[in-house]
């Protein structure tokens, strides 16, 4: 003891005692430590308990017969009872069956109750001391060792009641042993007493470490918490669309993919939703407005009767599920009362906007995810072009989207040198009759002889990468054609958005034109207004390279999307193409008249050519060259043509002929 005691100054000792004295063994504890404390006394007081009531049964053998009835049958009968009866109280069912707030209050009275029981038996043990034999009193110090060193072992994680317990079973006994006076006896009292000492120091460093223990476990659950919530936070950010606050893209397709593997429920209604002219909102309010009408549609889809799981798969597309025990009709009736709601007009800082939705429904009948979104988004693809605002995916698109489908598989090993084909459609002089130039025109020959338009196939191009490889085809077979042609009949060939990002498109023009000797200002290359918008700084590169060629350069189908004069000005146009709407449009009504009139004024002022497109009967022709115009194609004049066709019909010189319907009066007369 006194090496152990040489190693700590006087003042740290009686501060860790004090330390661990002030802790009553429970009131710094939590519920959930409160509880794991409680557990470990339930596992070791019965035992202890126990030990005292079998040391009892020892003494009392040991002194029955020599001591009176009361100091070996009343005095242990009550310890006895009272030792069972607090082993049943810290059993471990009835542990579990008590509160946090009574097992608080039982660890507390731990201190007071345990030492109790410990004075009754050192009280009635040492009463028999005096008179004692030697075998009685070797079981007496037998009794008390044991007693003190159980009790503060297992009651050493309630300090205070460790130390008391120990206090309540030496003190007395050293006292009645220091009684006698002899040495023998002094030696005993002293050894206990030492044994007590270590046992309290003992006490002390487990204290200390079940601190440390303690505040670690303490770190660790709510580093746990932490983590948690953390995890929970993430989940909810990694489920949730940042902007509308519904599901994400992956949420929303994982809970559909889910509902429809479920076999217990009947097969979920998926609808895409999609919103109409949403780019325009953008381009012409701000983001900041087109946020706000996203997060009014993703409210309206969320608070929506019949919707059961909404999400934003992205831009302005959403997703929705609906119970497969609605029935058709009324799967339509609720994404129509949708669409109703998202049509109602909105304020936003100030502006009057009615956004609107088109929407494609499909039942998933157990496909796959993916084949119920090609499904649902065919069937909004019909919902735009057919100008209604819900569309039902049915045998009929079934039908269409397989063979779309076996078209693409087939599309994607075409040997588009040996299978792409190519058509002329004349752009005629309507005062002369002359045939000025050809635009040649993209047709896919299948190896089952099936001819596949471009509204099919250039889609297919756009989305497998191949556009570029048609348009370079294009550019060599279309000269090589037009070097054929008499001069000056030119050719004009469409480029894509994609061809005007490739910075060796004017190399490969160049050297198409150097092998074929074709004389660059009879090409005219044609481009839409969809690359001006997204890319217009590529774009005007491009164009001017084309034009450093010699070659023209055209604005294709001008007056539809978001056609902006402002293109005719930034950029280098030869030449301007009004779309065949405009045409369509030719005696109903005057604004297509006066908008086509207008830009042809212009083109003129700008010293560009002007042709206007779709011309398809007389009246229409007419109409447009009483506006000046003289340049015109469409199929009143021909239909496109093959290339065999085209050549007899340069070599006949045919394009002088009146046309079709002149010559019918003239016949007629």
């Amino acid at each position: 003891m006194s090496k152990i005691a040489s190693h700590l100054p006087r003042w740290q000792i009686a501060s860790r005692f004090a330390s661990m004295w002030r802790a009553s063994g429970h009131a710094d504890l939590d519920d959930q430590e409160l509880k794991s404390r409680a557990a470990h006394l339930a596992a070791r007081l019965p035992m202890l308990y126990l030990i005292f009531a079998l040391t009892a049964l020892l003494v009392v053998y040991a002194f029955y017969g020599s001591a009176s009835m009361i100091q070996t049958v009343v005095a242990p009968s009550i310890y006895i009872s009272i030792c069972l009866m607090r082993a049943r109280y810290w059993s471990n069912s009835a542990v579990l069956a008590r509160d946090e707030a009574v097992l608080r209050k039982d660890i507390s009275r731990l201190q007071y109750v345990g030492p109790g029981v410990i004075v009754f038996a050192i009280t009635w043990i040492v009463s028999l001391y005096p008179g004692a034999s030697v075998f009685q009193q070797g079981v007496v110090h037998y009794v008390v060792g044991v007693m003190i060193t159980s009790g503060m072992l297992t009651l050493i994680d309630t300090p205070r009641t460790a130390l008391l317990g120990g206090l309540a079973a030496a003190t007395p006994f050293c006292a009645v042993l220091l009684i006698f006076g002899d040495l023998d006896h002094a030696m005993i009292a002293l050894c206990q007493v030492a044994v007590t000492a270590l046992l309290s120091f003992i006490a002390v460093r487990y204290y200390e470490d079940l601190g440390q223990m303690l505040k670690s476990s303490r770190k660790l659950r709510e580093r746990q918490i932490r983590i948690e919530e953390n995890a929970a936070d993430l989940k909810v950010l990694s489920t949730t669309d940042p902007l509308t606050g519904i599901l994400n893209r992956r949420a929303i397709l994982a809970l559909a993919e889910e509902n429809i593997a479920d076999q217990a429920n009947a097969e979920p209604w998926l609808a895409l939703l999609d919103l109409d002219g949403f780019k325009q909102i953008n381009d012409t309010y701000g983001h900041p407005v087109g946020d706000e009408v996203l997060q009014l549609v993703a409210n309206r889809i969320r608070t929506a009767q019949g919707i059961d799981h909404c999400g934003r798969i992205g831009g302005d597309e959403f997703a929705f599920l609906i119970s497969g025990e609605k029935t058709q009709a009324q799967t339509v009736a609720i994404a129509e009362r949708l669409a109703d709601s998202i049509a109602a007009p909105v304020e936003i800082n100030g502006i009057c906007i009615t956004p609107r939705a088109s929407i494609g429904l499909r039942k998933t009948e157990r496909m796959s995810l993916g084949e119920c979104l090609e499904r649902a988004d065919f069937a909004l693809f019909k919902a735009k072009v057919s100008d209604v605002a819900v569309a039902l995916f049915d045998k009929a698109q079934e039908q269409e989207l397989l063979f779309k489908t076996r078209v693409a598989s087939d599309f994607k090993d075409a040997d588009l040198e040996e299978e792409l084909d190519i058509e002329f459609q004349p752009i005629i002089d309507f005062d002369t009759r002359q045939i000025l130039s050809l635009e040649a025109l993209a047709r896919w020959k299948r190896k089952d002889s099936s001819v596949v338009m471009p509204g099919i196939f250039i889609d297919l191009a756009e989305t497998t990468g191949r556009i570029c490889e048609i348009t370079d085809c294009m550019i060599s077979k279309a000269i090589a054609f037009a070097s054929e042609w008499p001069n000056p009949v030119g050719v004009h060939i469409n480029l894509s958005p994609h061809d005007l990002m490739r910075e060796e498109l004017a190399s490969f023009i160049s050297s198409t034109l150097d092998a074929t000797a074709f004389p660059a200002s009879r090409v005219t290359f044609e481009v839409t207004e969809t690359t001006l918008i997204t890319k217009p700084e590529e774009a005007l590169s491009a164009i001017t390279s084309i034009r450093a060629l010699g070659c023209r350069v055209a604005l294709d189908d001008f007056g539809t999307g978001f056609s902006s004069l402002a293109y005719l000005d930034r950029f280098p146009f030869d030449q301007v193409k009004l779309d065949r709407e405009f045409a369509r449009k030719f005696g109903v009504g005057t604004t297509s008249a006066a908008i086509a009139s207008t830009v042809f004024e212009l083109c003129q002022k700008l010293r560009m050519d002007c042709t206007v497109e779709g011309i398809e009967c007389f009246e229409q022709a007419v109409l447009a060259r009483n506006m000046g115009m003289r340049r015109m194609q469409g199929y009143y004049f021909a239909k496109p043509l093959k290339h065999d066709a085209v050549c007899a019909m340069l070599a006949n010189g045919e394009w002088h002929e009146d046309f079709p319907e002149e010559a019918a009066k003239r016949s007629a007369g």
